[in-house]
């Protein structure tokens, strides 16, 4: 069975995008946009196709990083290989840079 996968847009992302459905222990490989692989890691929950998973810990309150930038705040601590989603992540979008409290 090929290795499952996901992508980080910017190199200082600290989330990336999975590319299919992850179940819990799967290992996915990690790309850059290029589609090179620079690392592997395990995911500790199911992952729906499209939403990101944690590269490290994110402590509560800290900046989530995609395409290099903050899009949101942690909720509560995500621990590295988690789903991250709208449960666990407070939006910033569209409120130039002031948390959205109606998330």
């Amino acid at each position: 069975m090929p290795m499952k996968t996901c992508i980080i847009i910017n190199e200082s992302d600290n989330v990336a995008t999975v590319l299919s459905t992850v179940a819990v222990n799967d290992l996915l490989s990690v790309l850059d946009t290029g589609m090179h692989e620079i690392g592997l890691i395990r995911a500790t929950t199911v992952i729906p196709f499209g939403h990101k998973i944690s590269l490290g810990n994110i402590p509560k309150g800290s900046g989530i990083i995609k395409f290099g930038e903050i899009i949101g705040l942690t909720r509560d601590y995500i621990p590295i290989g988690s789903h991250v989603h709208v449960h666990n992540v407070q939006s910033i979008m569209g409120t130039a840079g002031k948390p959205d409290r109606s998330a």
